[in-house]
């Protein structure tokens, strides 16, 4: 076999947190001549060979250095951070699900040649590789690559080094399984890298195996730096995997922070997208319904702004995220906020009905005093209701009644205060065509037919009993009179 290569000469002792970062001695320190920067590659000699330059002239720290020069230490905590799994033999989708795989069946590559040996340089390599660079947030020494392990545990104290022939290979990693290793497993089993199972002929193979990577990443860190890491690790697999030898299987990434994550980011991205199209839905259903569209417009443009002024209070102002509940409630509040401004706006569009001639001004009165008391009443008591979950143990309930507070206070003043306030500076909203002076037939008279719908729909009302009428029935049931 080859010659075993030269084992790695020890590191330094880390230092205190918050130090600076160890380095060699200056020049006016001992007498000694003054060190210089040797290995300058991706700009290290400007980071103190701490990190990597770039483009702008940043330094890209390496795991545990922080500073604008990477100039102080500071160590992570192991158990606060982010754990990811590259795995090797796995299909990325799971069979049919089943009582003894509740999951899903987990389905093997057959072409995995895990014993080949461009395979095992490309397993052994995988941890070197994603080292070198820095936007993986790799942390080198705390994550375990099994191949690596296996040679520098199993292989160098019998002077054995890889690549070996397959049947070679075959034999030490099977004896390497059996020995139960813990060294650099961080106390886990080894059968929780490697999977091994048994042909149909009897002999053991193995499956698939796992390199748990360590992020310098926290869990509890923003959803767009998650993201934007992971995103970062399919992009680099992917080039990695594009050139693997014959025997190779595509990496498959697996975390539980990873697919929280993934899930997040789609909830997120499926609901905004729910919400623009419902959005969009109630403005054409509110049009029909009303056929000005000038009014239409107005009082969505001021329920859309709302909204915003709301993410920027909730987002900017109160430090959220925008996780699931911020999501889903989302287009919820977009529609009750629709409602208040929409009734004020009814009531104005009847009092200009009924004088087409009056102030402004007169309008507006005229229709705070018709719903302006219902408006606010109604607003009030939801108000009240949600104001109860800003006390709830739970941290979703709590925000969710922060948030649709919040909400409820904007949706009122933008219907009894903002609202009125457009409606009094843009006179030309008197006219039934709007502020634009073409008529709009069409839209009118499906105005008209939406309306005589609904009034169809709706029950017939009870007549009225009219005095005469009251009056000559008392006369016949009262003799005498």
């Amino acid at each position: 076999s080859p010659a075993s290569p030269s084992p790695a000469s020890p590191s330094p002792a880390s230092p205190s947190p918050g130090s600076p970062s160890p380095g060699p001695p200056s020049g006016d320190s001992g007498g000694g001549a003054a060190s210089v920067c040797s290995e300058n590659a991706c700009g290290r000699c400007s980071c103190n060979s701490n990190g990597c330059q770039t483009a702008d002239g940043a330094c890209d720290c390496f795991p545990d250095y922080r500073g604008d020069k990477c100039e102080f230490y500071y160590p992570f905590d192991l158990q606060h951070t982010i754990t990811l799994d590259v795995v090797q033999g796995v299909r990325s989708r799971p069979g049919r699900q089943s009582d003894a795989h509740p999951h899903g069946r987990p389905r093997y590559w057959r072409s995995y040649d895990w014993s080949n040996p461009n395979v095992q340089i490309f397993a052994r390599d995988a941890c070197a590789d994603h080292a070198k660079h820095s936007h993986l947030k790799m942390r080198r020494e705390d994550s375990a690559c099994i191949v690596e392990i296996f040679e520098a545990s199993w292989l160098v104290p019998k002077q054995k080094a890889l690549p070996l022939s397959p049947f070679e290979f075959e034999t030490e990693f099977l004896a390497y399984v059996d020995s139960n290793p813990t060294v650099g497993l961080g106390g886990d089993s080894i059968l929780d890298y490697v999977g091994v199972d048994c042909d149909a002929g009897g002999a053991r193979t193995v499956r698939w195996m796992r390199d748990r990577i360590l992020l310098d990443v926290r869990p509890d860190a923003a959803l767009s730096t998650r993201a934007e890491i992971y995103r970062n690790w399919v992009r680099y697999l992917r080039r990695r995997d594009h050139g693997k030898p014959h025997g190779a299987t595509r990496s498959v990434l697996s975390s539980n922070n990873y697919v929280l994550t993934a899930l997040v980011g789609g909830v997120i991205r499926d609901t905004l997208i729910g919400a623009a199209v419902a959005l969009a839905c109630a403005y054409l259903c509110v049009l029909v319904a009303s056929g000005s569209l000038g009014h239409t417009t107005l009082v969505f443009s001021l329920v859309v702004a709302e909204c915003l002024v709301l993410t920027f209070t909730v987002t900017c102002l109160l430090g959220y995220e925008i996780g699931i509940i911020e999501a889903v409630s989302m287009p919820i509040f977009l529609g009750l906020s629709i409602d208040y401004s929409f009734h004020v706006d009814h009531a104005y569009r009847v009092a200009a009905h009924d004088n087409p001639n009056a102030e402004p001004a007169r309008l507006v009165r005229r229709a705070l005093e018709t719903v302006g008391a219902p408006v606010f009443a109604a607003a009030l008591t939801t108000f009240s209701s949600t104001f109860v979950l800003i006390f709830a143990r739970l941290l979703p309930f709590s925000r969710l009644g922060v948030i649709a507070s919040i909400n409820t206070t904007y949706a009122a003043l933008t219907a009894l205060v903002v609202l009125p306030c457009f409606l009094h500076l843009m006179p030309c909203l008197r006219r039934e065509q709007g502020c634009w002076q073409r008529p709009r037939p069409k839209l009118q008279k499906l105005a008209r037919r939406s309306r005589s719908l609904l009034r169809s729909l709706s029950p017939a009302p009870r007549p009225r009993t009219r005095p005469a009428d009251l009056e000559m029935k008392l006369v016949k049931i009262t003799p005498g009179v």
